[in-house]
């Protein structure tokens, strides 16, 4: 592997720091500052998704597995597409698209449905023919459907039988043709993708891109943000094969380069760029993607299944496989369960070091990855901070590299992307599409000049960058504020020694309390959720009180592990004297937290509710009760609104 300060950012040459920001950085390991295409010595240029799945063909061939599934007519066993046959397919749906509807370049086409092969034969089919997609996040509510599907202006929607209902409510009276992914036969008179099939013409490919096309609009990707209406993300052509190229470049650079043979599972939602831009990559190096079958709850069956060789997550799912472990353990006798603690504590303590003990993944390490990830070369995390805790336990348990990026729907996915040594409480370089500089945020005592890391708002420029929101010119010179290129984030990061990011606070999330003093509430909450027996924390206060107070999910596992809990009771009814008990505990750890990570004294919490009603993931704040967008950050102003009642019982408990 190349040295390790060759990975991270570097400072752009020619650069210099302002007067109130810092030089330029720029990639370390690309030799050209600014990609904008993968594999730019192809013969057939690549101007679209399109053409990079058909790259992907001619990588892989035709006859090379490309999407697989759960076949219901054999029991659920996973049944393979091949990329002759994909491309067929889409070949068929965009012609049926264009001559059957009418559509035209630049149309608008919805996709409200979970993650399945028939989703992304759509995609390609879009990307081929000109046509704009615009992907509904299969959890919103009704009235946030009804916005994306009215505002984009779309022509046509497809969706699943399972969305139905909630697509014709979204669809009102519009003159929006709805269409049916997932049915063989016709559903109330709608038309289905398999009707697409039948009468599209697979003979008939579209016509070839230009470098034109590049400069076209890719899809509009809706954010449910934390405030408001979402706000729609345009993104060119040109974003989606700089992002692409600047991933492939990485994993290049890092030596776990993705190429035919690799298996990537597909259930974090493709209604989110991060996993549309995962994907690509896959299609583009001629690799396989298989889907899930749909019910998160199973998930590692699907794991055992089709034992991917990278697996792409987001915090909460492997916070998941933590508490799986750890309740297993907690499960067996004394004997193995003292044998696991010490493996752990030694082995973990090598990964830290760099190292690893062949002794410790023999004795224990080593039955739990065959079992569970196989083939894993690595694990990628997305879409919010990975807490340290859980990327060592990943590294730890399953012997192989957990990387973890930072970056946005604006950012078409990642902006920056950790190599296999970084530490990981950070998110490592800049990727080879963008360029960064940290702007001084003077109110937070953020600036460039601090030591002895420099530290402000993150401001990103380069061909990933979205090109505005649709219809929305107030949202876009927010996040365009000097109308120069530069693009705003909003994230306050800290550039390391090594040349690596990480992301401290966020900008837009400061208040005053009632003694004068700004509280940084996001980077409180990266901080407690750090404490043990947390599964969930959102903080509170306001100018109008003088202390902080939260909302906590506990940890159901950690509690049973610590004789708080029986292994078989739960958080629901829970009797007040074990409430109490258990509230007293994890005040105890929180304060522990926050002395551990030196915050000052009115930032402590000085009380806490337990929100014990949780689902499956351990989750009280989920996206279905609108407590968290799809991308899981906290919706703090239905927070507040939930709460509100909790909130003056608490404070009347301190007598404020």
């Amino acid at each position: 592997m190349q040295e390790t300060k060759q990975l991270k950012s570097v400072q752009k040459p020619g650069s210099r720091a302002g007067e109130n920001e810092s030089a330029l950085y720029v990639c370390g390991y690309s030799e050209e500052p600014i990609l904008r295409r993968p594999f730019p010595g192809e013969n057939a240029p690549l101007h679209t998704l399109y053409d990079m799945f058909l790259r992907g063909c001619r990588v892989g061939g035709d006859s090379a597995p490309c999407l697989g599934f759960r076949n219901k007519k054999r029991s659920g066993k996973y049944d393979w597409l091949s990329y002759g046959q994909v491309r067929a397919q889409v070949i068929a749906v965009g012609d049926a698209l264009m001559r059957e509807f009418g559509l035209q370049r630049g149309d608008r086409v919805g996709i409200y449905a979970k993650n399945c092969k028939e989703w992304m034969v759509v995609l390609l089919a879009c990307s081929s023919r000109g046509l704009v997609p615009v992907p509904v996040y299969d959890s919103l509510g009704a009235d946030s459907a009804s916005f994306v599907v009215k505002h984009s202006e779309m022509k046509l929607l497809f969706t699943s039988i399972e969305n139905l209902r909630r697509a014709r409510e979204s669809v009102g009276s519009l003159p929006i043709q709805v269409v049916i992914l997932d049915a063989e036969e016709a559903v109330d008179s709608l038309p289905t993708f398999q009707n697409l099939l039948e009468k599209g013409d697979s003979e008939q490919p579209p016509p070839s891109s230009t470098a034109d096309d590049e400069d076209r609009l890719m899809i509009i990707m809706y954010t449910s943000g934390t405030t408001g209406t979402p706000k729609g993300v345009m993104l060119k052509n040109e974003a989606l094969l700089a992002e692409v190229a600047a991933l492939q470049k990485a994993t290049d650079a890092f030596q776990i380069p993705i190429g035919p043979g690799d298996l990537l599972l597909s259930y974090l939602p493709l209604a989110h760029i991060f996993e549309q831009a995962a994907e690509t990559l896959w299609l583009v190096c001629g690799a396989s993607i298989a889907y899930y079958g749909g019910d998160i709850k199973h998930l590692v069956d699907d794991i055992i299944e089709v034992k991917p060789t990278v697996f792409v997550g987001v915090p909460r799912v492997f916070a998941r496989f933590y508490e799986r472990v750890m309740s297993t353990v907690a499960e067996q006798g004394l004997v193995a369960r003292t044998l696991f603690r010490l493996a752990y504590t030694m082995q973990s303590a090598n990964v830290r070091a760099g190292t690893r003990s062949r002794i410790w993944d023999r004795l224990i390490f080593e039955k739990l990855r065959k079992r569970l990830f196989p083939r894993v070369r690595f694990f990628f995390s997305g879409a919010a901070p990975l807490p340290e805790h859980l990327n060592i336990f990943m590294r730890t348990v399953f012997g192989a590299p957990t990387l973890q990026g930072y970056g946005m729907t604006e950012t078409t996915a990642g902006a920056f992307v950790g190599s296999p040594t970084d530490p990981p409480d950070c998110v490592g370089g800049v990727m080879a599409c963008f360029e960064f500089k940290l702007v001084d945020v003077p109110e937070m005592k953020y600036t460039h000049c601090d030591k002895p890391c420099p530290r402000g708002e993150l401001w990103l420029k380069g061909p990933a960058l979205t090109c505005g929101y649709y219809k929305n010119e107030q949202a876009t010179n927010e996040a365009f504020p000097r109308n120069d290129g530069w693009m705003a984030t909003g994230d306050i990061g800290r550039l390391n020694p090594d040349g690596t990011l990480a992301i401290i606070d966020r900008k837009k999330n400061i208040f005053k309390l009632a003694q004068g003093e700004y509280v940084a509430v996001e980077a409180l909450e990266s901080e407690y959720q750090k404490a043990k027996g947390i599964s969930q924390i959102w903080v509170y206060g306001n100018s109008l009180k003088n202390s902080l107070v939260a909302v906590v999910v506990p940890d159901r596992g950690h509690l049973q592990r610590q004789g708080l809990l029986s292994e078989n009771e739960g958080l629901s009814n829970l009797r007040p004297a074990t409430r109490e008990k258990i509230k007293q505990y994890l005040l105890k750890e929180l304060a522990v937290q926050a002395k551990a990570s030196n915050l000052k004294g009115y930032e402590y919490l000085k009380a806490i509710h337990l929100e014990t009603e949780v689902n499956d993931m351990n989750q009280g704040f989920t996206i279905e009760n609108d407590c968290l967008t799809p991308t899981m950050k906290l919706k703090r102003p239905q927070l507040t609104e939930r709460y509100r009642k909790v909130i003056e019982q608490l404070y009347t408990q301190l007598g404020e």
